[in-house]
């Protein structure tokens, strides 16, 4: 026992515990930036796999035949996935969301957060396309009417 006790002392002084922890808190933070970066990168299909893991792991033949793809097809779409972590593959399990993917897919699906213009204009609405008076900004700055803004709101 002094011996196993001794190893693992040994082993735990050797770890570059500060480096671990760093290591291990970066998969499960995202910030705004990354997160509209990986949004903006990732194609729908992507999106739909992601969303496709919500319940569990799954093996490639089996989301491929889900989503009506090839199991290549799949595997290509995987590539963007995990070189931002948000899976991980195993051809034991197949493909399951890793705690950064899970993260991603809340802010994904959190509600949209609007304000209203201190300056109100008249303009082409960023939801409707319609020239109309602008009252509101969704978060990511994009101008709304009134109309879209009560449409919005009452989906919330």
């Amino acid at each position: 026992i002094e011996m196993a006790k001794g190893f693992i002392e040994e082993m735990i002084t050797k770890i570059d515990y500060d480096a671990f922890i760093f290591k291990a808190r970066e998969q499960h933070e995202l910030t705004e930036e990354e997160f509209l970066e990986i949004k903006e990168s990732l194609s729908e299909t992507e999106l739909q796999i992601l969303r496709q893991l919500v319940n569990g792991a799954k093996k490639s033949p089996e989301l491929a035949s889900i989503m009506g793809l090839s199991d290549r097809s799949i595997k290509e779409h995987y590539k963007p996935l995990r070189k931002y972590s948000l899976v991980e593959t195993s051809q034991h399990y197949g493909v399951k969301l890793t705690s950064k993917g899970i993260l991603f897919l809340k802010m994904l699906e959190k509600p949209k957060h609007f304000a209203k213009l201190k300056e109100p204009h008249f303009g082409k609405c960023a939801y409707c396309g319609s020239e109309k008076y602008l009252t509101y900004k969704d978060e990511k700055g994009s101008h709304l009417c009134e109309d879209c803004f009560n449409e919005e709101d009452k989906n919330e």
